[in-house]
């Protein structure tokens, strides 16, 4: 109940409303909204997925049905453009992929040296969910501080400080260097672009900031070279 809940965990007060009357209600209500926020980046996250594989799968189709409504004069650029952008992309996933499998393994690691339930099914997931900025990190470690703390008091401390320093440490050296090697980007321009994606249009914005900041120099070079 919530009551047990409230006695098991005293730091909840501070996420559930306050008062007797209506707690469930509101608890709920709480949830509700947390599901429906994360089933909708889950789907934006799936259907961003999908288009990039299919467009990856059809590209060359793609690249002549586009190129019918690019003036005659410019279609030379824009095909020099967008086989970069492609490349770009698959850079993207790659980097991707390399920091979701540094983040299972060492999840495992850890967890498993905890004697945390299911370690290996918590690494899956903040692996798979390391996909999703921000969001993943959150449900992964939620996910984990729950199993966590069917062991004892201290191994949930552990865990959420693991999952804090790992948070961080990914976030400003691992991400960095691996998306910076893959395309190509300074630390810098790494971290600038996942804040501004992130801050104008959320979890889609963080997602897409890294390919589009790595397009751009291809666009000066280019496009803009004569002017800049």
């Amino acid at each position: 109940s919530v009551d047990e809940l409230r006695a098991s965990f005293p730091m909840v007060e501070y996420l559930l409303p306050s008062g007797s009357e209506g707690q469930a209600d509101g608890l709920t209500e709480y949830a509700m909204s947390v599901a429906r926020s994360t089933t909708t980046a889950t789907g934006m996250l799936v259907l961003a997925l999908v288009l990039t594989v299919y467009l990856l799968i059809e590209w060359k189709a793609t690249l002549e049905w586009l190129m019918a409504f690019v003036p005659e004069r410019h279609r030379a650029k824009t095909r020099r453009t967008l086989a970069d952008a492609r490349e770009i992309v698959c850079r993207y996933m790659v980097g991707t992929v390399i920091a979701s499998v540094i983040t299972a393994v060492i999840t495992y690691v850890v967890l498993a040296s905890l004697k945390v339930p299911a370690a290996l099914m918590l690494a899956l997931i903040s692996g798979v969910l390391n996909f999703i900025p921000i969001i993943g990190f959150i449900l992964s470690s939620v996910l984990a501080a729950v199993l966590a703390a069917t062991v004892s008091t201290k191994v949930l401390l552990l865990v959420i400080g693991f999952y804090l320093i790992f948070n961080a440490i990914e976030s400003y050296l691992i991400a960095p260097n691996v998306f910076g090697y893959e395309m190509e980007l300074s630390n810098l321009a790494v971290l600038v672009a996942v804040i501004v994606g992130a801050e104008l249009a959320g979890v889609m914005g963080a997602l897409l900031a890294l390919p589009i900041a790595a397009i751009y120099p291809t666009i000066e070079r280019i496009w803009l070279r004569d002017r800049l």
